[in-house]
């Protein structure tokens, strides 16, 4: 199953069905992967209450690849930086990239930051080697929502592109769109529309307007 939203609120959609599909209390373990950006980390909390229940974090593959490559853009040391971290050699990790800064001082801040990150975030990259796990985040990304939503320029409400994405994600799970629409047929809900309700000026022929485009880029 796949949830979105534009904030945190997806969690309680997803406990919501894991609570009503699943027997909990033959849950033994949440595998939860992600960028470890913190509010992902700290989706962990919303999980307190379900008992026996452990949460293993992880750090998805291209991230931490992505960060190596940014660390010294040469396959060789790649690799090298690479085996280190995937044979759980952290010593030898640290070693070279003080090499790396010795070789290359003017990047010596941004390379330091990238030691950090690892450090941090050494036991979710090793959690990923020892559960063998891979995280779906960057394809759901690329794959749900880019080619219909952001791949070209266009404009949407917000309360419109919350439901154009809802219906995309039942889509993705396997609901059935057209027989979810006919049942919606049903509801005896009436909508009431007048022109003090609605916003004419883009059709002011009087008016210039400009377009502004947003880029949105994800590391």
């Amino acid at each position: 199953m796949t949830f979105s939203e534009r904030n945190e609120d997806f969690i309680y959609e997803a406990i919501s069905y894991i609570e009503h599909d699943h027997d909990t209390s033959k849950i033994k373990k949440i595998y939860m992967l992600g960028d470890c950006a913190i509010w992902i980390n700290n989706l962990k909390y919303y999980f307190n209450y379900f008992r026996n229940i452990t949460i293993i974090l992880g750090l998805d593959h291209f991230h931490f690849k992505q960060a190596i490559w940014r660390i010294y853009p040469q396959k060789d040391v790649y690799n090298t930086i690479l085996s280190y971290i995937l044979n759980n050699n952290n010593k030898d990790f640290n070693r070279i990239l003080d090499e790396i800064m010795d070789l290359k001082p003017e990047r010596k801040e941004k390379i330091n930051k990238y030691k950090n990150y690892f450090s941090n975030n050494w036991n979710k990259i090793n959690n990923l080697i020892h559960y063998n796990l891979s995280c779906l985040m960057e394809s759901q990304i690329s794959h749900t929502f880019t080619p219909h939503f952001t791949s070209r320029l266009k404009g949407y409400n917000k309360n419109m592109i919350t439901k154009l994405i809802n219906i995309r994600l039942k889509k993705k799970s396997s609901y059935n769109i057209k027989e979810l629409y006919l049942k919606n047929l049903n509801q005896n809900i009436v909508i009431n529309l007048n022109e003090t309700q609605l916003n004419y000026s883009l059709f002011d022929k009087k008016k210039t307007y400009s377009v502004l485009i947003k880029s949105t880029k994800y590391f």
